[in-house]
């Protein structure tokens, strides 16, 4: 027994190292199990950032409906119409701040597409008189590459890898739409239901943890979100100013 105790430390770390050097091994099997798991909560996650936002809207909205109704149908109503008006709300200002946005991203696109040719021209027109003061950079190769031949050549490559780019680029929007669409419906459950889900958290956490510490981590977090509530108001209100 004595001598267990004594070899006890080299034991586990020869352990640990047998299990670094496994891991090491199988670092790809790992990585692609962590990914997945990873990749299979997304929707969770997405929901969770979701209903911490419209919370947000959620809490004030219910201060300024009945808020001294504790029963009848009015207490039934209030957080459902809370939520629908948190989402119209949250609409209203994406719609106008893309109505502000994306005509001005249009005309800036089109200014750059219609002064391209006359930049590319100017662009020759400098290298040409670089290469005529300086004799060291007209370099052949260097002219070649950007002549107008090369451009059009540079171009049509980029044009057929366009394709499996834009394929791509496809199958991610698809992929986050599906994660938003999901992270929509939990978001829903879990403003509709966020105090007993808080509830069903304190419970697990009280069966493996001490009351203290779950005292603990219930200020932290509640602090941390009020912190963060408040942060993003006050955000969005200098934003409007």
């Amino acid at each position: 027994m004595k001598r267990f105790k004594y070899y006890k430390p080299l034991i586990g770390a020869i352990i640990l190292a047998g299990v670094m050097i496994m891991m090491a091994l199988r670092i790809s099997d790992i990585a692609n199990a962590i990914d997945a798991v990873v990749t299979a909560f997304v929707p969770l996650i997405v929901g969770a950032c979701i209903a911490f936002v419209l919370d947000i809207l959620v809490v004030r909205y219910e201060r300024w409906l009945w808020p001294k109704s504790k029963t009848g149908w009015k207490n039934k109503i209030r957080r459902p119409l809370s939520l629908i008006l948190s989402f119209v709300t949250i609409s209203a200002i994406v719609y106008f701040i893309a109505r502000m946005a994306i005509p001005q991203l249009i005309h800036s696109m089109s200014i750059i597409v219609a002064s391209s040719p006359q930049l590319y021209t100017d662009f020759q027109s400098w290298m040409q008189h670089l290469t005529e003061t300086i004799p060291m950079a007209s370099n052949q190769t260097l002219m070649d590459t950007l002549s107008g031949e090369s451009v059009v050549k540079y171009t049509r490559e980029w044009g057929t890898k366009g394709g499996t780019y834009l394929v791509n680029a496809m199958g991610t929007a698809l992929s986050w739409t599906l994660n938003i669409g999901l992270g929509l419906i939990f978001a829903i459950y879990m403003l509709l239901d966020k105090e007993r889900l808080m509830m069903q958290g304190k419970r697990i956490l009280r069966a493996y943890a001490s009351d203290e510490w779950v005292n603990r981590v219930s200020y932290v977090t509640r602090v941390a979100v009020q912190t963060f509530s408040n942060f993003f108001v006050g955000q969005f209100i200098d934003a409007l100013i």
